[in-house]
């Protein structure tokens, strides 16, 4: 499980070395304290409330996506 979401990078093309299969990356610290950066799509299957909180707080709401 993942404890929170410390920031995101993006939009990312498929030829950025960055890209996971998504556009944007989300840095994720997890309950090890390890951080890593994750796909928005795999972090948003598993917890569609936190990252919707996130984009709020970090006004992305509107970004496309």
């Amino acid at each position: 499980r993942f404890k929170s979401i410390l920031g995101h990078t993006g939009p990312l093309t498929m030829d950025n070395p960055d890209y996971k299969g998504s556009t944007w990356n989300l840095l994720i610290e997890w309950e090890t304290g390890e951080q890593t950066e994750e796909p928005l799509n795999l972090i948003i299957a598993d917890d569609p409330i936190t990252v919707a909180q996130y984009a709020k707080d970090n006004n992305l709401l509107d970004t496309p996506g």
